[in-house]
């Protein structure tokens, strides 16, 4: 075997060496990049996904102030609504004549205390001239006291009839408050969502009759994770 052949075969022996023992840049960067993966975090997610119930600040069921016969129906399921817009209105034909004849029986009392006072103001007239003439012994004793008592009478029917027009004018404006309950009325500007009632039928005392909500502003509620 001659130097040549030496020489290549120590070559040899010395990259067998070197691929068995010394790890290559390649790999040594291969191995290390699963490490690096496993230490770094995870990304957070862009978005989350959650469910949650619609909330609104302002939805109420309407109702009946007083029993009677829906009439009307003037609003149905989606209608927007202002605040004092007629929804529905009961029969009020009954209450209407008795209003009419509350406001009569006001007017003439008035007349009749109107009446009174004239009469009272006579009746004093009537009782100076009565004094002036007895201290003139024109007249006796018994006809001063006689227009005394007369114009003391007059005064306690002034307030007889004051009283009993306060009490008419009270009667009066009962029944205009229950007139007004015949009115069924949005509560605030919104929407009708529901509507319980129908034309013809006999209502009691706060039954539900519609259901009005807001639009706006609107309110979601929903739970998010702790990280």
């Amino acid at each position: 075997m001659n130097w040549k052949s030496l020489l290549a075969m120590a070559a040899l022996g010395i990259l067998a060496g070197c691929s068995s023992d010394t790890p290559t840049t390649v790999e040594a960067a291969a191995k290390a990049a699963p490490k690096a993966a496993a230490s770094a975090p995870a990304p957070s997610p862009e978005f989350y996904q959650a469910s949650g119930p619609l909330i609104v600040e302002n939805q109420v069921d309407v109702l009946a102030q007083r029993e009677g016969v829906v009439a009307r129906i003037n609003a149905e399921v989606g209608k927007r609504v202002r605040k004092g817009d007629l929804l529905a209105l009961l029969d009020d034909r009954q209450l209407t004549a008795d209003r009419d004849a509350a406001d009569a029986q006001v007017k003439s009392l008035t007349e009749d205390l109107k009446h009174w006072q004239a009469l009272d103001s006579v009746h004093d007239a009537d009782l100076s001239r009565s004094e002036a003439l007895w201290k003139s012994n024109v007249i006796s004793a018994q006809q001063v006291e006689h227009d005394r008592y007369t114009a003391i009478g007059s005064k306690f029917e002034i307030a007889r009839q004051q009283q009993d027009l306060r009490n008419a004018e009270e009667k009066l404006k009962s029944l205009n408050l229950e007139l007004e309950k015949t009115r069924i009325v949005a509560p605030f500007d919104g929407v009708v969502a529901r509507r319980y009632i129908r034309e013809g039928q006999r209502i009691a005392n706060n039954d539900r009759m519609f259901w009005v909500s807001t639009t706006a502003p609107l309110l979601v509620k929903f739970t998010l994770p702790q990280e």
